[in-house]
């Protein structure tokens, strides 16, 4: 009985071992297969990140290219800046004027944007006088002006039209003639 009792010992005990044996081995096949997925996925950045790149965000703004139509130039804009007035600044930003030489802007000489107000869905924008007075003639132009404004800060999903005012007054159309302005510019 005592040879019985030590050949099942022997038994427990290689069956334990291979049992240990089987496992141990799936584990380190499964740990191997994991790190070879982590870095097959992990994103190594040529360079640090630094805090003034996280404070950025996108915006597109609409200028007009050598064929007369609109084309987006993106920006990098600090995203303190663009809480505070995300209209006004946009606006500002196309006053400006493009920073490739392929565009140009449409906005007239000494525009100023007085004031920005989301009334429902719409943005009230109020320029001084020289956007209506120094308006180039050309209707064709002051459409894609018009369409320009409306397309960038439609870019702010919030915006559905714009309404244009000049020293806070409502008008019906450029000084020299042409585009309606007289009611809210939809998105198409």
């Amino acid at each position: 009985m005592k040879k019985y009792l030590i050949f099942s010992i022997i038994i427990i005990a290689i069956l334990a071992g291979g049992i240990f044996i089987l496992f141990r081995s799936n584990f380190i096949q499964v740990e191997v297969e994991d790190d070879q997925t982590e870095e097959k996925n992990e994103i190594i950045p040529e360079e640090e990140i630094s805090d003034e790149q996280l404070r950025t965000t996108s915006v597109n703004l609409f200028f007009v290219d050598k064929d007369d139509k609109l084309s987006i130039e993106k920006r990098e804009v600090d995203v303190k800046e663009i809480v505070n007035d995300p209209y006004k600044l946009l606006i500002s930003m196309l006053i400006e004027g493009p920073e490739n030489s392929e565009y140009k802007s449409l906005m007239p000489k000494d525009t100023q944007v007085l004031s920005t107000e989301k009334v429902g869905d719409i943005l009230e924008i109020n320029f001084n006088k020289s956007f209506v007075d120094n308006c180039e003639k050309d209707e064709k132009k002051q459409e894609l002006l018009v369409k320009s404004i409306l397309m960038t800060v439609g870019e702010l999903r919030e915006i559905e039209g714009i309404k244009i005012l000049i020293e806070k007054k409502s008008v019906d159309s450029f000084m020299k003639g042409g585009y309606d302005l007289s009611n809210n510019i939809l998105m198409e």
